[in-house]
Parts: structure tokens; sequence; C-alpha cells
């Protein structure tokens, strides 16, 4: 897999990009461009802290965040061709 860096800026709709790599979900889709933002859609996972029986409990969520339309690169893993 090729990983190419794209600006905020040249980004579309559907593009996968890594995200500074805190945890292990770094990488986010992209969801909306407009006014100069664009908004980023990135799953994750909570557990809670204790056990039931011998499982743990698992929480899925939806991060949606919005950065600026800038300079700033990402690396891009996925480019979607949307029709």
């Amino acid at each position: 897999m090729k990983i190419i860096k794209v600006k905020a800026r040249d980004l579309q709709l559907g593009d996968v990009v890594v995200l500074e790599a805190i945890n292990a979900y770094h990488t986010a889709t992209v969801k909306k461009i407009a006014e100069g933002l664009v908004t980023f859609l990135r799953p994750y996972t909570q557990t809670a802290d204790f056990t039931c029986g011998s499982n743990v409990i698992c929480y899925i969520g939806i991060e949606e965040f919005a950065v600026s339309a800038g300079d700033y690169e990402y690396d891009l893993v996925e480019r979607k061709v949307l029709k």
C-alpha cells in the first residue's frame, strides 16, 4: 500500500487519511468539505473499567470533527472514486 501526502485543501469526499498516531484508531474518513473546513469521521471503541463474568463491556462510537482546509498534510491511505 502506497501512502502519499495530501494537503487538507486537496482532500476529497470519502478519502481515508492517517491522523497523528495517538492510538489504535488513527484513521479517519472525509465526510464533508464546505466553508473552508474538512469534516472527518473516526470510529472508536472504549471499554468499561470492570468485567462482567469473563467479558468486558465495549462501547462503539463515531467521533466527528472538522479542521481547516489549509496546508496541513495528511497521509492518504485510500482515495474513493465517488460517482
